[in-house]
């Protein structure tokens, strides 16, 4: 949502009703996907249990890789459309689709990945390290 904000503030569009909605949309995109790829780690840590969680991580990512670029070809072909062909608020919706889409699934594969490994590796720590300050 925040990539998509700023390319409004940039290109000096309107933010309207119209947009606030392709916004929630975006949102609900980027959080589908998001699950898709951590439920797929999910399910090859009971298979995979010997290997690391990197690869883990990266096995995972490969194998919701063909459905996530299909779903976001998809997308992308009906919402260029949509700014090609539309005027005025329909134009900012695909505008913003476009970018929330990209930028959606940018996140997906390249920040919540690395996320997840950051809690899982360095999570207990941190959560001793407040217990201890929290006392």
């Amino acid at each position: 949502m925040l990539v998509t904000l700023g390319a409004f503030v940039v290109s000096g569009r309107e933010v309207s009703l119209t947009v606030v909605a392709a916004l929630l949309t975006i949102t609900g995109y980027s959080v589908n996907d998001t699950i898709v790829i951590y439920d797929r780690i999910r399910e090859n840590l009971g298979k995979m249990q010997k290997t690391p969680l990197r690869e883990l991580i990266n096995v995972s990512i490969n194998e919701t890789l063909s459905r996530t670029i299909i779903t976001n070809l998809t997308v992308l072909m009906v919402v260029t459309l949509i700014y090609v062909f539309g005027e005025g608020e329909f134009q900012n919706f695909g505008f913003a689709l476009i970018v929330g889409a990209i930028s959606g699934t940018y996140s997906t594969i390249f920040i919540a990945s690395p996320c997840y490994i950051l809690l899982k590796e360095y999570g207990p720590r941190l959560k001793a390290l407040f217990q201890r300050r929290g006392r």
